[in-house]
């Protein structure tokens, strides 16, 4: 995204309509989650799948998203 990054995305999208379920996919965990304790640290983990991951753990990590409150 050129324009803005995974966290920003987030933010408008709760903007949007505060329902809104986020999921958000990297490479990266370190940056992630340096960044997300530094700067956004209301962000639970729980909204990041790191890459690799096998499709059956996606489905089921995006399951529990959908389902949490």
């Amino acid at each position: 995204m050129p324009n803005m990054d995974d966290f920003e995305l987030h933010r408008k999208a709760k903007e949007l309509d505060n329902a809104v379920k986020v999921c958000l996919m990297t490479a990266s965990e370190t940056y992630y989650e340096t960044i997300r304790e530094k700067e956004h640290p209301s962000l639970s983990k729980a909204l990041f799948i790191y890459k690799p991951i096998e499709k059956e753990d996606r489905v089921k990590k995006i399951n529990k998203i959908l389902d949490s409150k």
